[in-house]
């Protein structure tokens, strides 16, 4: 990934993992666009699609209280906080779970040094995508509605 101008991230590379892929959304709707090496990927996402479920089990708040959380801070142990927040997040019945609304998938085998790059001033990605001697371009946004 390359910063050429502060509105537009740049990937040198098509991102390969779900996290490291270009964002786009309205608010509402997100989309992320990203590679598996295979296919271009558009994993879907709503802010209203939330699993609701309970868990099983109950949360014990003595185990993460704000004095304990200070301390940890105070001393610089940011691995008894991870711990604590784990086991907190095992236990926790109440918590709902983000459900993604599904993927959309281009299947064709881009080649890897293939070029997308998010354009902070549109929120569109913008892609140069090949395949052995074929460039094939990409505008991608999500509209406002």
């Amino acid at each position: 990934m390359a910063i050429r101008n502060p509105h537009v991230i740049a990937y040198d590379r098509l991102p390969t993992q779900w996290a490291e892929g270009l964002p786009l959304g309205n608010g509402g709707l997100g989309v992320m666009c990203w590679s598996d090496g295979t296919h271009l990927r558009f994993t879907l996402d709503s802010a209203e699609a939330w699993d609701l479920r309970e868990k099983g089990g109950g949360l014990d708040y003595s185990q993460l209280t704000y004095p304990k959380l200070r301390k940890w801070v105070e001393e610089g142990d940011f691995g008894a906080i991870d711990e604590a927040a784990k086991r907190m997040g095992e236990r926790d019945p109440l918590r709902p779970t983000k459900v993604y609304l599904g993927r959309m998938d281009l299947s064709v085998a881009f080649d890897a040094d293939s070029e997308l790059s998010l354009h902070l001033s549109d929120a569109s990605v913008v892609g140069s995508l090949r395949r052995e001697e074929t460039t094939h371009a990409l505008h991608a946004f999500v509209h406002k509605e």
